[in-house]
């Protein structure tokens, strides 16, 4: 959505409610809850951030997790309406946690201009608490590695009308020795084209507790987290894909519906939580409900 440049922080913040907008030269995502973060829809509805951590096990001499660059135009698994095309680093869920940390820095601000040398200035410590961990050596190595292969990433995504082409982000580094510390300086670059995949119904505000978990409960939480609250059904190799699972059929099978049982929680944030599933007759298929299907008929017929 396009605004005059004199447009109010009022009319700027009610537009900004369900998609990204620009006003005058300054482009700006969504206004998302502080307590959440936003991320494209169609980044949870496919395989970009998958289930394999295997990325994330290899680590070079010098203690940094090395980076794969093998990936070249593959196309990923995602939903119909939905085409991902990655050149690049594979991502995991590890990735998604810290991508969708990286947009938060820009809830306030405008996104960068493309071209421009306008980077979001902060420490491994302040993006740690952002994220929602405690600072250490660990989460420092390991977000580092992250934002490594994040900036080796270059995609091509169309979802319905939207398109978006480029880089997922660009980051720089302070001229710090090896040892690594919190006051370590990072720098931050996302530019606006982004924000043409924020458009309204196609990105996803998720709570933090969600955001944060990591593997295959990870991926499904924010999977559904990206529905509507309706029933859907999908096969189990089809979930296989969309997860980016490589592990067997079997193991998928129990690890997606373990993970939807603990998803049933109350503790688990609405917009997240899983109110019963079910197996097709031949047991190939699973129909996930997001709400109580007696409850839902009940209002319809009322």
């Amino acid at each position: 959505m396009n605004l005059p440049k004199n447009a109010t922080r009022n009319e700027v913040n009610n537009a900004r409610i369900t998609q990204a907008v620009k006003q005058g030269s300054a482009v700006y995502l969504p206004l998302w809850s502080e307590g959440c973060r936003g991320i494209p829809s169609s980044f949870l509805r496919s395989a970009l951030f998958s289930t394999e951590d295997g990325v994330q096990q290899r680590k070079d001499s010098s203690g940094v997790r090395e980076i794969n660059k093998s990936c070249t135009e593959v196309k990923l698994a995602s939903l119909g309406n939905i085409s991902i095309v990655l050149t690049g680093a594979h991502l995991c869920q590890k990735d998604r946690q810290v991508f969708s940390t990286c947009l938060d820095y820009y809830r306030e601000r405008p996104l960068a201009a493309v071209g421009s040398n306008d980077f979001v200035r902060t420490t491994f410590y302040e993006f740690c608490k952002r994220t929602g961990v405690s600072y250490g050596v660990n989460p420092h190595k390991s977000i580092l590695a992250s934002l490594l292969r994040l900036q080796c990433v270059r995609l091509s995504v169309r979802h319905d009308h939207w398109n978006f082409s480029g880089s997922m982000l660009e980051v720089k580094f302070g001229d710090n020795d090896e040892e690594r510390k919190g006051s370590d300086e990072l720098c931050i670059q996302v530019s606006e084209n982004i924000a043409e995949l924020f458009g309204v119904g196609a990105w996803t505000a998720v709570d933090m507790k969600t955001a944060s978990y990591r593997g295959l409960l990870g991926w499904t939480a924010n999977f559904y987290a990206s529905h509507s609250d309706r029933n859907y059904e999908y096969s189990f190799d089809y979930l296989q894909e969309l997860a980016g699972y490589t592990g067997t059929k079997h193991n998928f099978k129990q690890g997606i519906c373990s993970a939807l049982d603990k998803l049933k929680n109350d503790t688990v944030a609405e917009k997240a939580r899983i109110y019963s599933y079910e197996y097709s007759e031949d047991n190939k298929k699973i129909r996930v409900h997001k709400k109580d299907k007696t409850s839902s008929a009940k209002k319809k017929s009322a």
